[in-house]
């Protein structure tokens, strides 16, 4: 068997929880968000069509991202490019410049987009979505250079591990793949969720991946002794 840990999410509320900042955005709903630019600010994308980045201090807007024709499913934010990534149900995937929230390139996908991310080098881009495809894109070029195909149905998310050399992609088929970016195929398939798979985040040494699911679990894998090659 594979290598797991479980984690049940039952959330125990405490009466002493202090919330430090509440931002009101509008009553727009959020689809995704991460601080950005040191911290001192937060990147959203909303059903509104817009990303936005707030500043975490005053609560304030401070730029409005326009280009989406439909919801913001997924943004993501690369600290040393200082630049965002976004997707949406519009089935594009689109990069800015933060500072000037100017869209540097748009590329079509083949479905309605919810997830994206960007690697640590600044070279690669991934996004996903309801085709049930993880495309890998050059982030110099907006040119496609890969499809990786084996998910039965949505992807919900794809990210990167830290050393670049292989990412995750989780789906509602129940499972998470991980690739190796070097043969570009599917080097595990991890099974053990009965439920959709929504999120995937590997470890700062890239040896584990833990895995969230609507099956109130989180499950935490050693890639290393995975059985599912």
């Amino acid at each position: 068997d594979n290598t797991t840990m479980s984690i049940t999410t039952e959330r125990v509320a405490r009466e002493d929880e202090i919330k430090v900042k509440e931002i009101k955005t509008g009553g727009q709903t959020i689809n995704c968000c991460q601080f950005c630019c040191q911290d001192e600010k937060i990147l959203t994308g909303s059903d509104n069509k817009t990303l936005g980045i707030w500043d975490c201090h005053t609560g304030l807007q401070l730029q409005s991202f326009l280009g989406h024709r439909r919801p913001v499913t997924g943004c993501f934010y690369h600290s040393s490019l200082n630049r965002i990534a976004s997707v949406s149900w519009d089935m594009t995937l689109r990069f800015w410049d933060a500072e000037t929230a100017r869209e540097l390139w748009n590329v079509s996908h083949d479905g309605l987009m919810t997830t994206c991310h960007l690697s640590d080098d600044g070279r690669l881009a991934l996004a996903g979505g309801d085709d049930n495809i993880v495309s890998v894109w050059d982030i110099a070029s907006g040119q496609r250079l890969h499809q990786m195909r084996g998910h039965k149905s949505t992807v919900m998310c794809c990210q990167f591990s830290p050393d670049g050399n292989t990412f995750g992609s989780s789906s509602m088929d129940r499972t998470t793949r991980v690739w190796d970016m070097r043969i570009l195929k599917a080097k595990l398939t991890l099974r053990g969720h009965t439920n959709a798979v929504t999120s995937c985040c590997f470890s700062p040494d890239s040896r584990h991946v833990s895995t969230a699911s609507w099956d109130k679990q989180v499950l935490v894998w050693d890639i290393a002794v995975g059985t599912y090659r």
